[in-house]
């Protein structure tokens, strides 16, 4: 309410120079200005008159800036699903929703998504088991609560379901993720380590002179089984400051694959 200072009687309120912005109204009796304003605008001047029963005027000016509104906006951004036929995936990232005016509703475009997995309408995410494949496809997933709307992408690869290993059949690859290390200063070890491969039964760390030595100067073997993810044995007996190879094979009744390429160490 605006203060009335030295007017008699009754005093009524009226923008005389300017216009409100859109939104916006000025109370006649009290000079109050109220409402929401509906379009963003540049700073506006208005003068408003007070005017009592006598005719005697007074007049302010005000200065009214209207901001653009904060965009609406979806977090992640981005997300990447990369999922293999007939197994589950990990659902996908919930979103923060962030400059909605009410409740948010969720679709996607861009791509249909490979039967089995379901996308939620109320929270954009993705879930299921996948029955079939997909190539590369990126979706927008949009958020909307009617005036405000954002969007997200997600990009879905589908691979192929890994046939399971024939009986018999030997190990399916190469034992790879692996490293070697000299053990402690003066004991003549050198500590492999790698990821396991389906179907073998037991694995062999040698040791070769060179990279394409046919000679196994050391070695150890440690079974396969158990379900371990990866393995650890250490090479005994080697002699300080010199260099060995090391490679992995990886075995079973059917045959046996060595790691791709031998890696180095000096044995303190």
């Amino acid at each position: 309410m605006r203060s009335a200072v030295g007017f008699s009687g009754s005093v009524t309120y009226a923008v005389t120079s300017g216009t409100l912005p859109a939104g916006l109204e000025l109370n006649s009796s009290t000079g109050a200005i109220t409402g929401t304003p509906t379009v963003a605008a540049t700073t506006t001047s208005v003068t408003i008159t007070a005017t009592d029963s006598a005719s005697r005027t007074a007049s302010a000016t005000i200065s009214i800036t209207i901001a653009d509104p904060a965009a609406a906006s979806i977090s992640p951004s981005t997300q990447t699903l990369s999922a293999t036929q007939g197994v589950a995936i990990t659902q996908t990232s919930a979103f923060a929703e962030s400059n909605f005016t009410s409740t948010v509703t969720y679709t996607i475009s861009g791509g249909t998504l490979p039967g089995g997995l379901t996308f939620s309408s109320a929270t954009g995410r993705i879930s299921g088991t996948p029955n079939a494949t997909l190539s590369a496809t990126t979706f927008t997933i949009t958020a909307t609560d009617g005036p405000n709307s954002a969007t997200a992408t997600i990009a879905i690869t589908v691979s192929a379901a890994i046939a399971p290993l024939a009986a018999g059949a030997a190990p399916r690859s190469a034992p790879t993720g692996g490293s070697v290390t000299s053990g402690a200063a003066g004991t003549g070890t050198a500590v492999v380590s790698w990821s396991a491969v389906e179907g073998a039964t037991r694995y062999t760390a040698q040791a070769f002179s060179s990279t394409n030595s046919t000679k196994v100067l050391r070695q150890c073997s440690v079974s396969g089984t158990g379900g371990a993810t990866t393995f650890t044995c250490t090479i005994s007996n080697l002699q300080r400051y010199v260099t060995y190879y090391v490679d992995v094979v990886a075995r079973n009744n059917a045959g046996g694959l060595s790691s791709a390429s031998r890696l180095p160490v000096t044995i303190l």
